[in-house]
């Protein structure tokens, strides 16, 4: 226990003396950027098939087959980009005696977003929204904009300690923090319901993605070396 105690204190005072040391280096310290700029490739739409689009006198299978028709045309994998959305996926019978279901769809590109809404809307399937858009290698690009900003860092010492000539030794400290966000903007047409069960439909522009945009900051500090008399081209007397 004691001979614990000891050498719990030994590497105790090991490390106030190191930090000692650090804290007197002579040392630069620059915050390193990077950014990104991305279209999104996952988005997710929310198509909500009602029977009162055409006064019930479509009925539901014939307009999900429709709706399936078209997806399949566009290209889309229905088994693995279609899902039947929660408790609100389940058949609901109105109080007019029309039915509705809901959709969630994982598409891959704007285009294809534009694609699908158009054929859908032609089709009479209007009640479409996008609910979300995001980046499926967002961890990927995340660890390329840590890499890069690090080497900015770099780059900033080097240049800052060459105009006092001196050179950047190992970095001694670095501080990893970043900002993200996914703005999204989406205008399609929008089909709302009275109630009177009456379709109301408004226009909008037509369909237009904010791209994700992924800044890096990262705070480091670098050793301070000073520089050679010979690398500096003085001869010494």
């Amino acid at each position: 226990m004691k001979r614990m105690f000891i050498t719990l204190m030994m590497s105790m005072l090991m490390s106030v003396s190191l930090l000692a040391q650090v804290q007197d280096m002579p040392c630069v310290e620059v915050v390193g950027y990077a950014s990104i700029e991305v279209e999104p490739n996952e988005i997710w739409v929310r198509i909500t098939i009602d029977e009162r689009e055409s006064n019930s006198k479509i009925k539901l299978e014939e307009l999900e087959r429709k709706m399936l028709s078209i997806l399949k045309g566009a290209g889309v994998d229905t088994k693995e980009a279609l899902f039947v959305n929660g408790f609100s996926g389940v058949t609901h019978k109105r109080n007019s005696g029309a039915l509705c279901k809901n959709y969630s769809l994982r598409l891959n590109s704007a285009a294809k977003v534009g694609e699908v809404f158009d054929k859908l809307q032609e089709a009479g399937i209007n009640r479409l929204a996008v609910t979300s858009t995001g980046r499926s290698d967002v961890a990927e690009l995340k660890s390329r904009l840590r890499v890069e900003s690090v080497q900015n860092a770099l780059s900033r010492a080097m240049e800052l300690a060459g105009a006092v000539g001196q050179e950047v030794g190992m970095a001694i400290y670095i501080n990893d923090y970043n900002v993200d966000s996914s703005p999204t903007l989406y205008r399609a047409k929008a089909v709302s319901f009275a109630m009177d069960n009456s379709i109301v439909e408004e226009n909008y522009d037509s369909p237009e993605f904010s791209n994700i945009k992924l800044d890096y900051r990262v705070t480091v500090k670098f050793e301070l070396l000073q520089v050679r008399s010979e690398q500096l081209g003085v001869r010494s007397e």
